[in-house]
């Protein structure tokens, strides 16, 4: 395993002028190397923490040169605890390989040596040390059997589940309790037995039971089942949370699949609920919440309705009582609706965003259209709209003028969701009434679906006083698929109002290169106003006039800044080496906005030759330039991208860091497959690129597998969490033919995975892999699963 990195010698604290002195000796010493071991050494029972813990840090920043004086601090001088904790620390954070010599010590005769030596190797996840920690959990002294098996616990793997499973049939009190943790956080298919054997045990029942929620395995799920019914109330609290961890703990590995749910039918859903129910009253937020998930997987009349009630609480109670809600569908929508008739508008609310996409009776939702709680108002146009019902049309169209601009808003988006033969008649009416909300909204809805019909209600409308109008129908015309709605907007190119000329300028954008709209964009470009030039500029690039590349080169330089950077975006879309130029020179600007603009540019042109620009760009010393310039490199296909993207993985700005991961996920090939993996090993960014390994899974498979050929027992794990991430057959299959794999690690983890999966096809792989294997761990995790129950 490799050593932890060193930690940062300046604690992130408020130091007094004393303790900054002394930390400032210690990074002096730390600097010195060998020669500041021995000071350092004797620093370590300073009285204050903050310096202790900077010794630390500089004492396994040191590695190799320290372990020795470590050591015999654990020998020889144990009269100080701050002194053996800070000891302990040091070497957990060694940059040294300190397992052998803390094998070593774990032979010692002192049982106080040998458990601060265990205890390193438990925190350092030392695979290496398992066997020698089994011995050690069998050990005549508690204290060093104890930590023998926390240690294990940590370490985790296969290797580990042995002894803890030995620690826990013995029954020894001090041993068991801690062994049903470890044993429970494995996840390994062995450890059910062993822990559902001691649910008849009232000593041991409730750790037994949340350990057996901490292994996520479906096989869990019949003996946790059970107590739902026939115990008493704190166990069936219990067992309840237990199960709810169960299921987010197998989901988080192998999605959200049936085979909980299907472990579950045994159940006496009634009897179970009610017997939950009973149990709910003083539970805290965290596990009334863990409760509420398993209600909805119950799904009965009774536990609907608790559902409902526990709607109402504050998260995150609220959160998965909605979420249980919304997974049981439509049985659980007659009663969502009867509470949302009889509720007031603090239940309406809360109740609305759960109606799903149930097709049914619309009355209830119809009436909460006239609530005196705007937000009501918006939710129920919102649930109207996933429902799918067309006869809400009408209803909606009493909103499209409302005061709160939501609820206006919502109500004309849920009307052009829905349709409907009375739509058009509907919108061509409101379209000339007095209301200006109205006739706003009503122009909008018929530039939406561009209506024919419409092009004259929009010329009459684009003649109005009113500049809003005026602008929802400049907006609507291009949507119009005539002739004359493009003239219409050519009338108006030299209105007198600017706000209305910008209008315009935006919406020929959206129209077509004839001569006619080119020569009124060119034109716009000497406007006097700002944003008239703007949306001329974006209109000419997105219309790819590149005729114009020298009137829009000339902008670069103009005196509003968001016209230097609409000039920059054009160039980007106007193919010809003038443009290309400009934009490589602007990519080199002061100008940060200016910059940021090119070299967004740049990624849409997709000009080869900007690569090395872009690629330098990545280095810059602002995060935001960084985070444009790996965006734009992301839009090339070309193989020396990659070790960009992957560098900017580890980046100190986290938006960075999310952005070249976001980027890698999507991009295929072997070379991106690979450094994702490589990733793997830092904390920081693990899971992120676990989920980006999962994307475009196909592609990854063969990678993957690849990197089976020479990685660890972390590793391991880890390569076959992104296979069981993808939820492809080909992934699982994969994940079936590592069973096959020269190395023992990649066995390990890949019969543990299937184990855990539970599918007949997983079991079929195991057990043909079972007899044969030559290693002990995967045969007896094979074994396991070939045992009835």
């Amino acid at each position: 395993m490799s050593a932890p990195g060193p930690a940062s010698l300046a604690p992130p604290l408020v130091l007094s002028p004393e303790d900054r002195a002394r930390v400032s000796r210690v990074e002096a010493l730390a600097r010195a190397g060998g020669e500041g071991v021995e000071p350092l050494l004797g620093l370590l029972d300073d009285p204050s923490w903050a310096v202790r813990r900077a010794v630390v840090a500089a004492l396994a920043s040191v590695g190799d040169l320290a372990v020795e004086g470590l050591c015999r601090i654990l020998l020889e001088k144990r009269d100080h605890e701050a002194r053996l904790a800070a000891t302990v620390d040091a070497l957990v954070a060694s940059r040294a390989d300190v397992a052998p010599r803390m094998l070593e010590l774990a032979k010692s005769d002192a049982p106080p040596i040998v458990c601060d030596a265990v205890q390193v190797l438990g925190r350092r996840r030392a695979s290496n040390a398992v066997e020698a920690l089994s011995h050690l959990a069998k050990h005549e002294d508690d204290n060093v059997a104890v930590a023998a098996i926390e240690a294990l616990g940590r370490i985790a793997g296969p290797s580990t589940v042995d002894a803890l499973i030995h620690a826990v049939e013995s029954r020894h009190f001090f041993r068991t309790f801690p062994a049903i943790d470890a044993l429970g956080r494995t996840g390994d298919a062995r450890a059910v037995a062993p822990l559902t054997a001691l649910l008849a045990d009232p000593l041991y029942a409730p750790e037994a039971v949340r350990a057996l929620g901490r292994t996520g395995h479906e096989s869990a799920v019949k003996p946790l089942a059970t107590l739902l019914v026939r115990t008493t109330i704190t166990i069936t609290r219990t067992a309840a949370v237990a199960l709810a961890e169960l299921r987010e703990r197998y989901e988080s590995k192998f999605g959200d699949t049936e085979v909980i749910r299907r472990a579950l039918e045994h159940a006496d859903a009634e009897a179970a609920s009610a017997r939950i129910v009973e149990s709910i009253p003083g539970v805290a937020p965290s596990e009334l919440a863990a409760i509420a998930r398993v209600l909805g997987w119950l799904g009965s009349d009774l536990a609907i309705a608790q559902l409902i009630a526990l709607v109402m609480h504050e998260p995150p109670v609220c959160n998965a009582a909605a979420d249980a809600l919304r997974r049981l569908g439509p049985r659980a929508t007659p009663r969502l609706l009867a509470a949302i008739r009889e509720g007031g508008s603090a239940e309406r609310l809360r109740l609305l965003p759960i109606v799903g996409y149930a097709s049914g009776d619309i009355d209830d939702l119809v009436a909460c259209l006239d609530d005196g709680d705007p937000d009501v108002r918006v939710r129920a146009c919102e649930a109207l709209a996933r429902i799918g019902n067309p006869a809400a049309v009408t209803s909606l169209f009493r909103l499209i003028g409302d005061r709160d601009g939501r609820v206006s808003q919502s109500a004309a988006a849920a009307i052009q969701s829905l349709g409907s033969l009375e739509t058009k008649r509907l919108a061509l009416e409101q379209a000339r009434t007095n209301d200006v909300r109205t006739r706003r909204a009503a122009l909008r809805i018929i530039s939406y679906f561009g209506y024919p019909e419409g092009l004259d209600v929009l010329v009459e409308a684009m003649r109005e006083d009113d500049e809003k109008i005026r602008e929802a129908a400049i907006y609507g015309l291009p949507l119009v698929d005539d002739p004359k709605a493009t003239a219409a907007l050519l009338t108006a190119i030299d209105h007198e109002s600017p706000r209305t000329r910008a209008a315009v300028m935006r919406a020929l954008g959206q129209t077509s290169n004839e001569p006619a709209v080119v020569a009124a964009l060119r034109a716009a470009l000497g406007d006097p106003d700002a944003w008239v030039r703007y949306y001329a500029c974006q209109s000419l690039g997105r219309l790819s006039v590149a005729e114009a590349a020298d009137e829009v080169i000339a902008l670069m330089a103009d005196g509003s800044g968001q016209v230097r950077v609409a000039a920059v975006e054009a160039l980007a879309h106007m193919k010809n080496e003038r443009a290309s130029g400009a934009l490589a020179e602007a990519a080199r600007s002061t100008d940060p906005d200016m910059r940021r603009a090119a070299l967004l540019g740049l990624g849409i042109a997709r000009d080869a030759a900007a690569i090395p620009i872009l690629r330098e760009a990545a280095s810059a010393p602002d995060s935001a330039t960084r985070l444009v310039a790996i965006g734009a490199l992301s839009e090339f296909d070309c193989v020396d991208v990659v070790p960009t993207l992957s560098h900017a993985v580890s980046d100190p700005d986290e938006a960075v860091r999310s952005a070249a991961i976001g980027y890698l996920s999507t991009r295929a090939g072997s070379d991106t497959t690979a450094a994702l993996i490589e990733h793997l090993a830092n904390p920081t960014v693990r899971e992120r690129v676990l989920e980006a390994l999962a994307v475009a899974a196909d592609e990854r498979v063969d990678g993957v597998l690849v990197a089976f050929e020479s990685a660890d027992a972390e590793r391991s794990g880890l390569l076959v969490d992104a296979l069981m991430r993808m939820r492809r057959p080909s992934s699982q299959a994969a994940i079936a033919s590592v069973l096959t794999s020269d190395n023992v690690h990649a066995r390990r983890a890949a019969a543990s995975a299937l184990a855990a999966l539970g599918t007949a096809e997983a079991r079929e792989a195991l057990l043909r892999a079972g007899s044969a294997d030559p290693d002990p761990d995967v045969r007896r995790i094979c074994a396991a699963v070939a045992r009835p129950g």
